[in-house]
């Protein structure tokens, strides 16, 4: 794969059940996910063909991770420089979390479309990730209904 130019993306869709404990909920969904990699080689026309849905999903998380050397960045070659870099990403559908490795960090973006009120669903998710290893063991939909 490393030899390869271009970009080698994977979209599996993910029905997720968040109930019980969060801990429960996540080991489960990971454990969930560990099985279906067999299928995940499986074309989203065929998934929506096979179960006899046109939509299957109405929401997308993405994860990205791509190699990035911010040394190489500062001077790709000699006399060049790159001053910026910025990701312009779009989907159809009406909210897309994408989450990408930022130096030490992370840095997520939750984009929209027109309609689509995502500060609910921002307000959540920042509260979630901000006390998830200190809930571990409450119920879900408790962490949820704080909202």
């Amino acid at each position: 794969m490393e030899e390869i130019i271009g970009l080698l993306a994977n979209t599996v869709p993910v029905r997720a059940r968040l109930t019980g404990t969060l801990a429960a909920a996540l080991t489960g969904l990971q454990a969930r996910q560990r099985n279906l990699v067999e299928h995940h080689h499986v074309a989203l026309s065929d998934l929506e063909r096979l179960t006899g849905r046109r939509r299957l999903f109405d929401s997308m998380v993405v994860f990205e991770n791509y190699p990035v050397d911010p040394d190489r960045l500062r001077e790709p070659a000699p006399g060049l420089t790159v001053l910026a870099t910025r990701f312009r990403e779009s989907t159809h559908h009406p909210a897309t979390l994408t989450v990408m490795p930022d130096g030490d960090g992370w840095t997520g973006v939750l984009a929209h479309r027109g309609g689509t009120d995502t500060d609910g669903l921002a307000a959540q998710l920042t509260d979630l990730l901000w006390n998830m290893e200190q809930h571990l063991d409450a119920d879900v939909s408790a962490l949820l209904e704080d909202r």
